[in-house]
């Protein structure tokens, strides 16, 4: 009858040991997922406002080149209306300098819309990701207190059968 209950509590005991390992590796299984979905956040966050801020650049550029180019065709406009004093060729080059200047300020109010969206696409993903660590972080809080169940569950048995 000793070597019945000897039996059971060393099967017990193999069975919390069991359990208190398959915890111990949750728990750090869940502890690196959550440091590889954090760093993949922040790789994502950075990437992300680096491209933000290189398109936005690159954006001033071509908004410093068309000024430039803008001024030069004004330019040429009054070098032409001090040459030719045909009204007709004045009026027609001044309705085709506004016609690209009204064609400039729709593409770049259109590919500042791009960006913002682009921007907002790029805020959800981040936030998505936050979101997945919330998951996996409840998770493992759920599997570290289950471990820490069976922990005080040993700890009890141990001290019972030590008595």
């Amino acid at each position: 009858m000793i070597d019945l209950k000897i039996m059971a509590a060393v099967a017990l005991a193999a069975a919390i040991i069991a359990s208190l390992a398959t915890y111990q590796i949750q728990e750090w299984r869940y502890g690196k997922e959550i440091a590889e979905i954090d760093a993949r956040l922040q790789k994502a966050s950075q990437v992300a406002v680096s491209q933000a801020l290189a398109e936005q650049q690159r954006q001033m550029q071509v908004v410093e080149a068309e000024s430039q180019q803008g001024e030069q065709d004004v330019e040429q406009i009054r070098i032409d209306i001090a040459a030719d004093d045909t009204a007709d060729r004045l009026r027609d080059q001044l309705t085709q300098v506004r016609r690209i200047a009204t064609h400039t300020a729709a593409n770049a109010a259109t590919q500042r819309l791009a960006d913002q969206q682009t921007v907002t696409v790029l805020t959800n993903m981040l936030e998505e990701c936050s979101g997945f660590a919330g998951v996996v972080a409840g998770a493992y809080e759920e599997a570290r207190a289950r471990g820490m169940t069976c922990q005080r569950v040993y700890e009890g048995v141990r001290e019972t059968s030590g008595q």
